[in-house]
């Protein structure tokens, strides 16, 4: 007998079967489907950020160029790459694992914040605004020549990697031997002022100490003009020099009263103090250049002050003079040499 109900069960359970063979077919295409629509959301984005890379590349280098000379350059100290980052200049300078720039990129110098920031080129070893002593990647300088400066680069845990870098981003280290009684230092010349011709005093902040030295200079005891000297400003250079202890009066007194008059500066209790006999002060002075005078106490202590002698001076000559003065290092340039461009 036919039963309705028997043969609607078996037609769903017929429909079910078919479904359930075509399920996994269907559920296998919109997975497929899925898995493309994902790769190529990624490829998109990858694309947008490679895109907006290349574009902030581009921008960074064109800013660089546009500097022109008003850029900071690393450079080479004691063998080590060093660079000091300054805001109002610009800098950009990639490590390359070949002396080629089309070679893999491993390491980056840069003054741009979103060149630096999260390391956002993926560079092996990083990218960084400067180079110091307290830098952990230390950059040593290994050879040169006319394009690339070779180095070996050691992280943290001792590995070593080659770099090559740009030569015209880079001044190198004078290799030059000083004279056995110069002094020599690595620094930047911060300031050239004018003295009496053909004296100079240049101020240099040295690199090992980070202290602001001053310096006289002579202009016509070194190979260079006015104009280049004061070209320097701004730029590195090896300066050799002599330092000497040089007595500087500070006043000078002949029975109670100063010599120095309204020139007289106020008293320190710091400073030190000879009596003795004023000689050397027979005449006054004539140009630009200080005398030298002597005091001579009664031990025999002879003590040599540089002074522009005066009328009132010339009057002392001879007699038994109070001299209070402190002891100061003078450095005097014997030479400069600016780092190679």
């Amino acid at each position: 007998m036919y039963n309705p109900s028997q043969t609607y069960t078996r037609n769903i359970e017929c429909i079910m079967k078919k479904v359930m063979h075509i399920l996994p077919i269907i559920l296998c295409i919109l997975c497929i489907a899925c898995k493309e629509t994902t790769s190529k959301v990624i490829e998109k984005k990858e694309s947008t950020r490679a895109t907006a890379l290349d574009s902030m590349d581009l921008a960074h280098s064109k800013s660089v160029w546009r500097a022109g000379d008003n850029i900071t350059n690393a450079y080479v100290y004691d063998s080590l790459l060093y660079l000091d980052a300054n805001i109002k200049k610009d800098h950009r300078i990639y490590g390359y694992a070949q002396p080629d720039t089309l070679s893999k990129r491993l390491f980056l110098l840069s003054v741009f914040t979103n060149d630096v920031q999260n390391n956002p080129f993926n560079l092996d070893l990083g990218a960084y605004y400067e180079l110091e002593e307290n830098t952990q990647l230390r950059i040593k300088y290994q050879n040169h020549n006319e394009h690339f400066v070779e180095t070996i680069a050691t992280d943290s845990l001792g590995e070593k990697t080659t770099l090559y870098f740009e030569k015209k981003w880079v001044d190198l280290e004078d290799q030059n031997n000083s004279l056995d009684d110069e002094l020599r230092e690595f620094g930047r010349i911060e300031k050239v002022e004018d003295g009496s011709y053909p004296f100079f005093i240049v101020t240099a902040k040295f690199i090992s100490s980070k202290a602001n030295v001053h310096f006289n200079l002579n202009i016509e005891a070194i190979p260079m003009n006015i104009e280049e000297l004061n070209s320097l400003v701004g730029d590195y250079a090896t300066i050799y020099y002599t330092s000497t202890l040089e007595n500087n009066l500070q006043d000078l007194h002949v029975s109670g009263t100063s010599l120095f008059g309204t020139h007289t500066p106020a008293y320190d209790e710091n400073w030190l103090q000879i009596t003795g006999v004023l000689q050397g002060a027979a005449t006054i002075t004539s140009g630009d250049i200080p005398s030298t005078i002597s005091i001579v106490s009664e031990d025999g202590t002879t003590l040599n002050f540089k002074l522009f002698i005066d009328e009132d001076t010339v009057k002392a000559n001879g007699k038994t003079v109070n001299a209070f003065y402190n002891i100061n290092a003078v450095n005097t340039i014997t030479n400069i040499v600016p780092v190679a461009k």
